[in-house]
Formats: C-alpha cells, structure tokens, sequence
C-alpha cells in the first residue's frame, strides 16, 4: 500500500508580487550565443556479469563498458572551469574541465559525448601502431583536422625521425604509416595535431531545476529550465573504444517521430517533441503541454485542453 501524502498548506499570496522566468529567453540566449555540437548518448554496456568487469573483446563497447549512440546536433554555452581564489590548483584531476548549458529537451546525462564542430583544441599523444590484416596503423585519440608533426622513435642516443606527408596517411581517428616500417619492432610515434574539441559529461550540476513560467493568456506551469553539467576532455576519461581495424557495432536506431499523440475526431495529432511547432487541425492550431502531459489548442479567448 502506497503512504499517504500530506500536502502542505501553501501561504496567503494575494497582493504579493511574484517574479517568473522566461524559458523562452534562456534558450533563445543558448541557441544565439551557443557552439554548434554534436551529443551522443553514452549507454552502458551490459556485456559484463556480476562478477567480472566488461569484455575486452565485446564488439559493441570495445572493453569500455559503454556505448555512444543516436547523435544529435544542436547548441550549447560552454565556458571554462576556474576557481577564484589566490592560490588555485591544477592537476591532472582538473585539467580540461569546462562547463556547458543545453536546453531541457536536449537530455544531458552522464557520459554523454560532446563535440564541438567548428571548435579547434590542439593534442599531443604518444601511438604504438600495429600490423592488422597486413596493414600497420594506430588509433588516434581524436579525428585530426590537421596533422601539426609527427616523429618516430629511433634510438635514445639518436635524433627523432621526422616523418613527412607520403609516409603515412590520416583516415578519421587512425593513422596509417608506409609499409616500409613494417619490419621495425615496436614502433612508437608521438603526434601533434588540430582535432574538435570532445567532452565527457562527468557531473550535472543543475539537472533538476523547474520554475514557474507564465504568459499572458495562459494559466501558470512548471517548466524545466536548461540544463548544466560540467564536462572534460575525452581522453582524460575514457580510452578508445577499438584498438583494432574491426569496427564496432553502431547501436544507433531510428527514433519515434511522434512521441505524443492524441486523436480528435478523423484527425491524429502528433508532436515530435514537447513544446513542437503548433500542428494545424481544422482552424485550430494543436500544441503539446509538457506541464500538463496533453495537447491543447487556443479558441481565440482562452486555452482548450484536449484529452
């Protein structure tokens, strides 16, 4: 049996002003301020028991124990992270922190992958390529847009080779050197390059915050309000998926285009997502209330709320 609630008794607000927040302007402020990105849902990945950890060998996950699915582009404010204080720290347990703001309907959650399109943030790694189906390569932490320089490693009594454009060549993350290294033992080489800044999401600092949001016109409501978390840079938190040249499963799908739905007469009315573009029915323009959880319409008076 479920507890009885209580409900407590709310005081006397008559005559008493009441400020309200206007979501439409945070997330128009997001939207025109904000940097294109790219989100992908991080979904761990259940190819584990309970008493051992993930698979190295699962060819969805690729060891890491989590997927990165159905991205999806939009905007975001991103800022980076710092202290106000006299004397701050830094380590390696902050370095490539930031923080980012999304609209409510983008559903930022743990884990998840940002990208930043048109952002340029310059990393340094050390690769150890290996021959796989007769092809020597390595897994490179970012997609470079521009390869900076790359060296060999010789010897510890010996200058780094310099390697130049024709001996190996960039294909999205892997770098693919000149069969001509292939008989060299343990190679390792060390990259400079220009990629897209990537994020993992690893706190959300503000995922809960509703507030009461009022129109003229319109009776008040709750509403989510943008949602913030704090971000750092990929390779600060998770290795790559795939160290070798077979890819991994993409567990992506097609989602439903009508998440809400409500008949009214011969008409079926859909919204793809809270808050949609009005839907036309009749002479009536449908909308969906994520408040309330139904759509509703405007007779010319007042709002109708359709069951």
């Amino acid at each position: 049996m479920a507890k009885k609630i209580t409900v407590s008794k709310a005081p006397n607000l008559i005559g008493r002003p009441q400020v309200y927040f206007n979501k439409e302007g945070f997330e128009a402020a997001i939207w025109a301020q904000g940097y294109d990105i790219i989100i992908e849902r991080a979904v761990r990945c259940p190819c584990k028991t309970q008493g051992s950890d993930n698979l190295s060998s699962c060819k969805n996950c690729g060891g890491t124990g989590w997927l990165f699915i159905n991205p999806v582009k939009t905007k975001a404010i991103i800022t980076s992270q710092n202290s106000s204080v006299k004397f701050a720290a830094w380590s390696e347990e902050t370095v490539g922190d930031a923080n980012i703001t999304v609209r409510d309907s983008d559903r930022l959650g743990f884990m998840d992958r940002i990208t930043v399109i048109e952002g340029e943030s310059i990393h340094s790694q050390t690769a150890y390529p290996v021959i796989y189906d007769d092809t020597l390569f390595a897994f490179l932490d970012y997609k470079p847009k521009e390869i900076l320089e790359v060296f060999m490693f010789v010897a510890d009594n010996e200058k780094l080779a310099l390697l130049s454009y024709d001996e190996y060549r960039i294909d999205g993350d892997k770098i693919y050197l000149d069969d001509k290294f292939k008989d060299i033992q343990d190679i390792t080489i060390s990259l400079r390059y220009v990629h897209a800044p990537q994020y993992h999401v690893i706190e959300t600092t503000r995922d809960v915050m509703v507030s009461t949001t009022f129109k003229v016109g319109e009776t008040k409501k709750t509403s989510q309000m943008p949602i913030s978390a704090r971000i750092r840079k990929s390779h600060y938190i998770i290795d790559k998926e795939n160290f070798a040249n077979d890819y991994l499963f993409d567990n992506s799908y097609e989602l439903d285009p009508c998440l809400h739905k409500v008949t009214v007469g011969n008409f079926t009315i859909c919204a793809p997502v809270v808050n949609t573009t009005p839907v036309k029915v009749g002479v009536y323009n449908v909308v969906y209330d994520e408040s309330i959880g139904k759509f509703k319409y405007f007779n010319g008076t007042y709002w109708v709320q359709l069951n």
